[in-house]
């Protein structure tokens, strides 16, 4: 069938589409293929894709200032899921039930003294506290509150980028936040409870896991996250151990600054920066 040209519409297709009163029949060309095309919310004519569909049709509200806090191409989604019901606090704890039903048996699965909040649980509680306390360091965040609000407050402060430490820090918040609230339902639910020990080794084990898929720039601060979490790998340098020869077949240890080149020349094995 050879498309043809036609000043008006079929009339079918006016009985069925009332819209078609405004839109002016198309020119068709037989020498040129048909293509597909959307016309933004600015009017303009773009190549049809979803993404610009999307773009148009979802509702667009002001980036919070938590976004790459909780969302970030290198989180865990279930994790970064988590922070995210934690930082619009729509986590079910105790405060929360309590407004839809009065019960004074509801107290902490973890120091069972009080009613569990965000604030409690994340990390004023002893347990929590206690697993908050002995992670931190490892992600340089030594100096973090202990309280809900005020962390969540120093975290946004703090610069979001790229870095290995940025990434780790995000990284380990999401996993603890995470696996306190599946120990805290652990416990209210199947009666399992497993010691402060073994939590802080799993958390510390998933964010290793973690750290080891992703692809790694060498740097020194790479070199002292490898060190301090143990996810050496092919693809991660021990900065801080490698020699680097030059051509006059002197030796000196990197310093992290500069390019490194590997190749092999009769045989032998050289590092130059």
């Amino acid at each position: 069938m050879h498309a043809q040209s036609f000043d008006k519409w079929p009339v079918e297709w006016v009985d069925r589409f009332d819209a078609l009163f405004a839109i002016d029949p198309p020119i068709i060309n037989n020498d040129k293929k048909d293509k597909i095309v959307w016309r933004n919310g600015r009017g303009r004519c773009c190549d049809f894709s979803v993404s610009n569909v999307w773009e148009d049709l979802r509702t667009c509200n002001q980036v919070v200032p938590w976004a790459n806090l909780v969302w970030f191409s290198q989180c865990v989604p279930r994790h970064s899921f988590t922070m995210w019901l934690a930082v619009h606090r729509r986590l079910k704890t105790h405060d929360t039930m309590g407004v839809w039903e009065k019960n004074d048996g509801m107290v902490c699965a973890f120091c069972k003294s009080v009613p569990d909040s965000h604030n409690h649980l994340f990390f004023e509680c002893e347990y929590p506290k206690r697993v908050w306390s002995e992670l931190k360091c490892l992600a340089r965040l030594d100096h973090a509150p202990i309280s809900w609000d005020s962390l969540l407050e120093f975290m946004i402060s703090k610069p979001v980028n790229k870095s290995i430490w940025s990434i780790i820090q995000r990284l380990l918040l999401g996993a603890i936040l995470y696996y306190i609230w599946q120990e805290r339902n652990l416990r209210i639910f199947q009666c399992k409870a497993r010691p402060c020990s073994e939590l802080i080794c799993i958390i510390n084990e998933v964010v290793r896991l973690r750290l080891m898929s992703l692809k790694l720039n060498p740097s020194r601060q790479v070199s002292d996250a490898a060190d301090l979490w143990g996810f050496h790998g092919p693809e991660v340098f021990n900065m801080a151990k490698l020699l680097v020869y030059n051509d006059a077949g002197g030796c000196r240890r990197y310093t992290g600054k500069g390019p490194v080149f590997k190749y092999d020349v009769g045989g032998h094995h050289f590092v130059v920066s």
